[in-house]
């Protein structure tokens, strides 16, 4: 990962192809491995202030993210959208929240259907037809019903979901002053998922 930070940084050939074995490595069936290679991108495009600097010595050259993010990018959300694999879309999320407004605006309105999707409670296991004299109970039924699926979810499946929860949260956050209207006009979709995770979520990282 650092190796593949340092690459980047001088603007190396070799970084892409470092950085497409990391892509690779996301999709591990080992979930150490998976979670290990999308937090390295992270690492990779983090501003680093102790070592890898000018002051440092470091050969760092400009744009080098932006084309770093043109030739991973597109993999990462073709192999998500082909597999659904949590640590894809980790993997962008980590990426995004490092790239410069213009860039995150291009980009957002592809993947952001999937953060929703992300961030949303699981389906509940109940029936959700009614007859139409009882639609206003059973609507409220509905909702109390989607806010506690988070909390009776197993712990397996709530620890799995926690990271990618986390790391959508955190890119949405951004969007808050680089994309407002965005978020404005989604606010009906936005609101009832991120209660339900600050009320029921096990995770507290993810609650904050």
């Amino acid at each position: 990962v650092w190796t593949t930070k340092a690459l980047l940084l001088r603007g190396h050939a070799l970084a892409p192809k470092l950085g497409g074995i990391l892509t690779y490595l996301a999709g591990s069936s080992s979930n150490e491995i998976s979670s290990a290679a999308s937090s390295g991108f992270d690492v990779v495009l983090a501003d680093d202030l102790l070592i890898l600097t000018k002051r440092s010595g470091a050969t760092i050259r400009v744009l080098t993210k932006q084309k770093f993010f043109s030739q991973i990018f597109p993999s990462l959300l073709a192999s998500y959208k082909t597999t659904s694999s949590s640590s894809y879309l980790v993997s962008i999320t980590n990426i995004l929240k490092h790239m410069p407004r213009s860039v995150l605006l291009a980009e957002i309105p592809d993947v952001f259907p999937l953060f929703l999707q992300a961030i949303s409670p699981p389906p509940s296991s109940s029936s959700s037809s009614s007859s139409s004299s009882s639609s206003s109970s059973s609507s409220s039924s509905s909702s109390s019903s989607s806010y506690s699926s988070y909390s009776s979810s197993s712990p397996s499946s709530s620890n799995a979901n926690a990271d990618v929860q986390a790391s959508c949260l955190s890119t949405m956050s951004i969007l808050v002053s680089e994309a407002p209207q965005l978020l404005s006009s989604n606010m009906n979709s936005i609101v009832p998922p991120i209660l339900a995770l600050a009320a029921n979520s096990p995770s507290m990282h993810v609650r904050q």
